[in-house]
């Protein structure tokens, strides 16, 4: 029997350092939507993406935190090299992007694994850090990968680009809502 890694992992890897748990659903390079079944802690395929986009990062959440959208914090985790499902990953913030999808307020928090794991992205401390190109791509792909599906499309918007304090803003209340609700 495997843990239910949503519920038993603590959100913070280190809470001084601000560093967080990420727990992977989806690779780059595919075009499986996999989402993580929080009540009982399985994976399933929610749906193949509708058009001939791929996901360009590795895509997850951060446990015990419970969103805006009642969901937990999604992350994009900028990565070298191939990770797996499951995998959990010590992350830091870079940005976070605001987006409208389907009504809800859906914050995308993008990081990149910390030092230790990771030294190739120490000097990638905010959004400002990534190539100019890197930057459009990730805000738009977020818009574009449900272009296809007409029902959904229509209700995405894109917002704003915020800060690592306001990702930590973020986190912390999303950790503090789930321990609410988990009393």
């Amino acid at each position: 029997m495997s843990h239910n890694l949503y519920k038993s992992l603590p959100a913070y890897a280190d809470k001084e350092k601000w560093y967080f748990n990420v727990v992977v659903e989806i690779v780059p390079g595919t075009k499986n939507k996999i989402e993580f079944n929080e009540e009982h802690g399985y994976y399933y395929l929610d749906r193949a993406l509708y058009q001939s986009t791929f996901y360009p990062f590795h895509y997850g959440f951060i446990p015990q935190t419970t969103a805006w959208d009642w969901d937990w914090i999604d992350v994009c985790l900028l990565a070298t090299y191939p990770l797996f499902p499951n995998c959990v990953v010590k992350a830091r913030p870079i940005w976070m992007l605001q987006t409208i999808d389907q009504d809800w307020e859906d914050y995308k928090l993008f990081a990149v694994p910390i030092s230790k794991l990771d030294p190739r992205w120490d000097e990638v401390k905010t959004i400002d850090d990534l190539p100019e190109h890197v930057k459009k791509e990730y805000s738009i792909y977020f818009k574009e990968y449900k272009r296809l599906e007409s029902n959904k499309y229509d209700k995405i918007e894109i917002w704003d680009r915020l800060s690592v304090e306001q990702a930590h803003d973020h986190i912390k209340i999303a950790q503090e809502r789930y321990d609410l609700e988990h009393v």
